[in-house]
């Protein structure tokens, strides 16, 4: 079948046309007196303005040739690029569905490992739990004495070629008495506690109460340090090697107070992060632990699965949209080629839909003045009953005369578009 042509590009000429063979319609009824018999005239005279109109010279025939060569090698480019995409989605839709079946693979070994956890088959991997707590153990003790060092060396002095440390500071605090002895155990303690207490908060993903702990540390150490600071430059004072008294600024520029924060602050962060690592790791291995982990994998092993399969329908909805729009390209150049043969045959691919579009409007104009100058209501029907047979004979005539379209022709009291129950056009 040819392609359908608009005959005028402009809205208003085609509307002005349609116009212009209502009122034809109604001239040539008044000029037949209404005779039935004659439409067929009528027709003629439509058809042959209609083909006048669509008349072309040689080079109109081949700027149509050559747009309709143009058009169809974009039809044909399309289809290639849609045929192009479904065997990439194709080879896509292939990969997800083997990642699918990966996916299905893991959850099923999680789900065993989730039965040997919970039936206490599965062996737990210690070594890393070990390891944590033996180091955690030995920089306890190291911060442990690290501060009852030099906090004991800064409420006790200094002795005699000591330089930072005092030489017997622990036998030293014993023999003080239990009072100072606790005092300092004290002390030292509170870095450690702050350090188990830094991890629980952190592992609770409590920020500010993990900040808060390093802030104690940190006074702890700044007062440790000042007095130790203050206690080496006394001994120095008191040796003759300083000409002034300790003043509360020289904490600024004295290396000891620097160095006695670096140490301590050290050890306290040390043994801070070991603990912690310690209790994440038994925690890990805590039986509900290692179930509740598990099914957050198996969680997420589903939810990209979901992915996978929501992203192999899309691809398959694109398939059938390449698949419709390439069938619907097949159908378009089977039509312009067929339309490029009757231009080179000298045929004109009518706009049929257009020219009955025309005589129905000559129709509704003839119908119109019947209606108008007949009284009779029955005689009325009578004659536009007799019009619409004579025009569909002679439509059928037409077409198998040789039109290059195959039209539909209906056979029912709507050809036409024009209901002969009430004269009106649909």
């Amino acid at each position: 079948m040819s392609e359908n042509r608009i005959l005028n590009d402009s809205n208003d000429t085609v509307e002005t046309e349609r116009v212009t063979f209502n009122q034809w319609g109604k001239e040539f009824a008044q000029a037949t007196k209404c005779n039935p018999n004659s439409i067929q005239n009528g027709l003629n005279e439509v058809y042959s303005d209609f083909l006048t109109k669509q008349q072309l010279d040689e080079n109109a025939i081949k700027n149509k040739i050559d747009k309709l060569n143009e058009d169809i090698e974009k039809l044909k480019q399309n289809s290639e690029e849609r045929r192009a995409n479904n065997e990439h989605l194709s080879i896509e839709n292939q990969r997800l569905n083997d990642l699918i079946d990966e996916k299905k693979n893991e959850i099923l070994e999680l789900e065993n490992e989730i039965l040997e956890i919970t039936g206490g088959r599965r062996k737990q991997d210690k070594s890393k739990l070990n390891l944590y707590a033996t180091f955690s153990i030995i920089s306890l003790i190291g911060t442990l004495l690290a501060y009852m060092a030099t906090f004991g060396s800064a409420i006790l002095g200094l002795e005699e070629g000591d330089q930072f440390i005092r030489g017997a500071v622990f036998s030293d605090l014993v023999e003080e008495g239990i009072g100072i002895l606790v005092f300092a155990i004290f002390i030292s303690i509170i870095p450690i506690a702050c350090g188990y207490f830094y991890g629980k908060f952190k592992r609770d993903k409590k920020i500010i109460a993990s900040i808060a702990t390093l802030g104690i540390v940190l006074i702890v150490d700044l007062i440790i340090g000042y007095k130790l600071a203050e206690t080496i430059y006394n001994r120095g004072y008191e040796d003759g090697l300083y000409s002034q008294p300790w003043q509360f600024d020289f904490f600024v520029t004295d290396a000891h107070f620097w160095i006695v924060l670096l140490i301590n602050f050290a050890m306290y962060m040390t043994f801070s992060l070991l603990s912690n690592a310690y209790f994440e790791e038994e925690d890990r291995l805590s039986p509900n632990s290692q179930v509740e982990q598990t099914k957050n994998k198996i969680s997420l092993l589903k939810e990209k699965m979901e992915e996978f399969r929501s992203s192999i329908v899309e691809n398959d909805k694109q398939v059938k949209s390449n698949l419709s729009e390439i069938e619907r390209n097949k159908i378009s150049i089977d039509k312009k080629e067929i339309d490029i043969e009757d231009y080179k045959n000298g045929r004109l691919p009518l706009n049929i839909v257009y020219l009955k579009q025309l005589i129905a409007e000559f129709l509704k104009g003839y119908q119109s003045y019947v209606n108008l100058m007949i009284e009779n209501t029955n005689r009325a029907e009578e004659i536009v009953k007799k019009v619409l047979e004579n025009a569909e004979n002679w439509f059928v005539k037409k077409e198998s005369d040789g039109w290059s379209k195959s039209v539909e022709i209906k056979t029912d009291k709507n050809f036409f578009g024009i209901n002969l129950d009430n004269h009106e056009v649909n």
